[in-house]
């Protein structure tokens, strides 16, 4: 491995030993009269065509592309020395390394995915990698255009998305220019920039150069460049002209939405420069410790623009210009407004996790942990904000998270548990201090929100079963078939060559199954008796005994179909999962309208109030549904399925008397807001009275209820 000092730039010798290029001629990429590539990277880069290095440091050392750019000011081409080439991987897709880049000899690309330290090593806050490139086209050249197809693989918010680049015609410090195009662009697809380069003398060597700096308190994705072209941009100067330019629109989004204007154009060479009311943009990110949000804008100069979070700043006129030494011409002007967050965050639902000690709980929107990692300060992750205990039983306490690195823009939160949690027994989550989502307005959930989830159907359930291709009749999921099929626990598979004897004497059954339910229950039957080919359709049918608040619960279901299923509860329809949408009919042939892959995760489903739950029993009955290709080698139905208290729903109501609308609303609680104009951001209380009725005479109002 190869450090770079700061300022003195003094490269120090390798810190492991490796096989390293000594020579006292430093290699470089020919570049003729057609250019060079494309660069496959089939085989390792020769000689120094390629070197890395390495700065000293940690994820904090560079914050900013002004800090990136100030290191890089004071590098020269001779600083990396002819040994430092490539170091080699072969681990797909890209895994961290902290002190260069890398040729993946079983992807046949270059990588980097930097870190702070590997193995024993000192600590690293970033790597670069320089490519030399000789002119052997036989005269000056005053442009190149640089090409490669970039892929980003396991993604995460950084506060510097993407690479860096730049380019220098001496190599001398100081001399390093940026090429915006290439720079802070974090997206998977071919890349290209025209490089002006005023003069590249005949036989002069020139320099590229891409830093990837080691994120602070983040995983940092996965980046690869492949295919890599020299083009030499010998045909005739064509002005430009923008071709296309529909999807610059007018456009109301809501607050943190993506955002994507792009436009065509023709010309040789090119260039684009996004600007916004005006002033020019730039590719970057603002994470904000205020709001702990991820704002990241690609593609500034480039023909597609990306902001991939909006805030109301963003809000204003869009506008690109292409450009070359012949012309320049200016796209429409598209107009943004952005519409504030207004709205508190909630917790949607809580569930336990892959084992006792693990708690999931799902907001209903990003929330606020500042920009550093777990357990770094944010009030999300600060464990004594929460409390866990088994409702009936004792505290669980809470000693840590699950999520590994950061909590930016994620809604999924989990959390370890001292104590074991008691399966049998109702679990309460409840959050002890206020919680702001990651809106400019800091939207609060206030201290003492809590979700108490209470187990109804195990994912070991006993339910009657049909999986005979037996059509039970246009009303079976009405009511229980009481004896007149099978009985078995969950969850229930079939799998062909599974290894397992099935009772119909075919290799259908296998001891586990997948997405997270474990041993097998129940083998299905795989094939149908009657026709011998897949079955498509299976029934189910269980009871579930149900003593809380039902005008105050939710249902949550977790688990797996495989491939589609319908869900009904006390004979009336309740959820269709991967099925034809209503008012599609659903009968005995009625194949699955999605394919259901092994690595896919377990389907969680969140039913807001469900007028169909009753106090007592409940009968609960799913058809399980196979796709229309009747190859499928498996089948899978296992769910669990949680009631969680209070709603995170309300359900509200208005009538009329007396002439003036009453509004009544469920669950209890809450408090009733008012807007008399919808583009108003702001939502004024009116009552805590339920019902109100509201005599202010307003022709149109806007009503919704809120819950602290």
């Amino acid at each position: 491995m190869h450090r770079i000092s700061f300022k003195a730039l003094n490269v120090l010798t390798s810190l492991l030993a490796m096989a390293c290029l000594v020579s006292s001629a430093r290699a470089a990429i020919s570049v003729g009269p057609d250019g060079a590539g494309p660069l496959t990277f089939d085989t390792e880069p020769t000689g120094g065509d390629f070197l890395s290095a390495y700065y000293q440091g940690v994820g904090a050392t560079f914050l900013t592309v002004a800090d990136m750019d100030a290191a890089i000011a004071d590098l020269a081409s001779t600083d990396l020395l002819p040994n430092f080439v490539l170091a080699t991987a072969s681990t797909v897709p890209p895994n961290p390394y902290a002190y260069a880049f890398r040729h993946n000899t079983t992807g046949l690309f270059l990588q980097s995915r930097p870190t702070t330290v590997s193995g024993t090593g000192p600590n690293s806050a970033g790597i670069v990698m320089m490519a030399t490139l000789l002119n052997d086209t036989g005269v000056d050249q005053s442009s190149i255009v640089l090409g490669y197809d970039m892929e980003v693989s396991s993604p995460a918010a950084g506060e510097l998305p993407g690479y860096r680049v730049y380019f220098s015609v001496t190599g001398d410090a100081g001399s390093w220019q940026v090429i915006p195009e290439l720079s802070g662009v974090e997206t998977t697809g071919p890349m290209s920039a025209a490089l002006n380069l005023d003069s590249w003398p005949s036989g002069s060597q020139m320099y590229l150069l891409w830093f990837d700096d080691n994120a602070d308190g983040v995983a940092d994705p996965g980046y690869t460049i492949d295919n890599m072209t020299i083009t030499i941009e010998t045909g005739p100067k064509v002005p430009v002209s923008i071709t296309q330019q529909t999807n610059l629109t007018d456009r109301t989004v809501l607050e943190r939405q993506p955002l994507i204007y792009s436009i065509s154009a023709t010309g040789n060479p090119i260039q684009y420069q996004w600007f916004h009311d005006g002033v020019p943009m730039e590719n970057g990110t603002n994470c904000d410790n205020g709001h702990g949000h991820d704002r990241i804008i690609t593609g500034a100069r480039s023909a597609t623009l990306r902001i991939n979070s909006v805030e109301p700043l963003d809000s204003g006129n869009y506008q690109c210009v292409v450009s070359n030494l012949l012309n320049s011409e200016s796209s429409v002007v598209a107009t943004l407004t952005v519409t504030p967050d207004t709205t508190a965050p909630t917790i949607l639902y809580a569930y336990p996790g892959a084992n006792l000690n693990e708690i999931i709980v799902v907001f209903s929107e990003p929330m606020n942990d500042s920009c550093l990692g777990v357990g770094g300060g944010g009030a999300v992750t600060e464990a004594i904000n929460w409390l866990v205990e088994d409702v009936g039983g004792s505290g669980l306490g809470v000693a840590s998270f699950t999520n590994a690195t950061d909590f930016r823009g994620q809604t999924t939160l989990g959390l370890m548990t001292f104590s074991p949690h008691d399966p049998a027994l109702p679990l309460r989550v409840t959050m002890q201090q206020p919680l702001f989502d990651t809106a400019v307005a800091q939207n609060v959930m206030t201290a003492g929100t809590y979700r108490v989830v209470t187990p109804l159907v195990p994912l070991d359930q006993i339910w009657s079963y049909d999986d005979q291709d037996i059509d039970p009749g246009p009303n079976w999921f009405a009511t229980d078939p009481a004896g007149a099929f099978p009985t078995g626990p969950g969850p229930f598979d079939a799998k062909r060559d599974g290894g397992i004897l099935h009772a119909n004497g075919l290799d259908d059954c296998r001891a586990n199954t997948l997405y997270e339910l474990g041993a097998v229950g129940t083998c299905l039957s795989l094939q149908s008796p009657i026709t011998l080919t897949n079955l498509i359709t299976a029934y189910f049918w269980t009871q579930f005994n149900f003593a809380g608040d039902r005008n105050n619960s939710d249902l949550f279901f977790i688990g797996k179909a495989d491939d589609g299923a319908v869900v009904y509860l006390n004979g009336t329809e309740l959820q269709r999962i991967r099925m034809p949408a209503a008012p599609t009919e659903i009968t005995h042939s009625t194949f699955s309208t999605g394919i259901v892959g092994d690595p896919d995760p377990r389907d969680r489903i969140l039913i807001a109030h469900p007028p169909e739950l009753q106090a007592g029993d409940n009968l609960l009955a799913l058809s399980l549904h196979q796709q229309a290709s009747l190859t499928s080698s498996d089948l899978t139905m296992g769910y669990q399925v949680y009631a969680i208290e209070p709603t995170s729903v309300a359900r509200v109501s208005v009538t009329v008397s007396g002439g003036h609308p009453v509004i009544s609303w469920t669950p209890a609680g809450g408090q009733l807001e008012f807007k008399d104009n919808l583009a108003d951001p702001t939502w004024a209380q009116l009552s805590t009275t339920n019902p109100f009725t509201d005599t202010s005479g307003q022709p149109h109002r806007f009503y919704r209820v809120f819950f602290p």
